[in-house]
């Protein structure tokens, strides 16, 4: 394993009982982790994705989600928010986000969220990138990291274009500059 870090992705579902879909289980997970773990190398457990939801109504349930995949390797939590959550459902993500930090106060928690890289400037994300943003500040938020999806773009209006395509590299650095100055997100974040 020649990888500085490696995602563990998607856990779906209600935390504390989620699932992995396509035959995997905890304790596959668990497995994994434990390679990893023997061979010092960290990683991040992500959530939902395209295909799926997570959600927690629990700070509790939230606590056991991540005692399950728990290391001195474990760096973050990822909340990969592509689909349909509704705001509720993010709320409390967000909130179990805020709790979970005075148990894990060295983890880094961070929110993917789909985003547009338009060259004009202006709102990067779609409504849901929107809707996490206004979580984050309305809950009080402060230790967490936003990761603007920068790819699946379908439309040249949607990126930075260069030779008739689009410039990945180009396009996530014009998201950065587009979500510091449109909510005034430190770069750092």
């Amino acid at each position: 394993l020649g990888l500085n870090v490696v995602t563990l992705a998607f856990a779906n579902g209600e935390c504390g009982s989620e699932n992995w879909g396509a035959g995997t289980t905890i304790s596959n997970v668990v497995s994994i982790i434990n390679t990893l773990v023997a061979a010092k190398k960290k990683y991040i457990i992500s959530t939902g994705g395209e295909n799926g939801v997570f959600t927690c109504s629990s700070d509790a349930n939230f606590l056991k989600f991540i005692k399950t995949y728990q290391s001195a390797y474990l760096i973050g939590i990822d909340f990969d928010i592509e689909t349909s959550q509704t705001r509720a459902q993010v709320d409390s993500l967000v909130l179990r986000t805020k709790n979970a930090q005075a148990t894990y106060p060295n983890l880094r928690y961070s929110f993917t969220v789909s985003s547009f890289a338009k060259s004009t400037g202006g709102d990067p994300f779609l409504w849901l990138g929107g809707q996490v943003l206004n979580s984050i500040k309305v809950n009080g938020l402060t230790n967490y990291l936003i990761n603007p999806m920068t790819m699946c773009y379908t439309e040249l209006s949607q990126c930075v274009v260069s030779g008739g395509t689009c410039d990945m590299g180009a396009s996530a650095n014009q998201v950065a500059k587009n979500l510091h100055d449109y909510y005034s997100i430190p770069y750092s974040k």
